[in-house]
């Protein structure tokens, strides 16, 4: 059974040295953000600091699993206790913000397409 998630979507395909933008023309441009995300990260954070009270259970791969727990481990080196449960949710509420601000142009009408299409 060939191993399935994330990783093997189109979208996060390995991109070629030449492809990549010159550290000459990406000088502020990885410090700075737009207006749009402000209020889109200030939504997601309200949204995950609310308790959920709703159960899921959700099946994942081993890699998905292992990377879920080396952000973790990540984090913590850095001074900042997270969970894989927060940034999964993180996650989820990114989704659900960007397809209903832009259905058609979603991150996940990409990759649902990109699966079934």
């Amino acid at each position: 059974m060939k191993a399935s998630g994330l990783a093997e979507s189109p979208l996060f395909e390995k991109k070629d040295a030449d492809s990549v933008i010159p550290d000459s023309l990406s000088s502020n441009h990885a410090t700075m953000q737009p207006d749009y995300q402000d209020g889109m990260i200030e939504h997601i954070r309200q949204a995950v600091r609310q308790t959920g009270k709703e159960a899921g259970t959700y099946r994942i791969t081993r890699e998905e699993k292992k990377a879920l727990l080396e952000i973790c481990y990540s984090f913590r080196l850095g001074g900042i206790r997270t969970s894989e449960n927060e940034i999964t949710r993180i996650a989820l509420n990114y989704l659900i913000h960007d397809h209903k601000s832009n259905p058609k142009d979603s991150i996940l009408e990409s990759v649902i397409e990109a699966i079934h299409g």
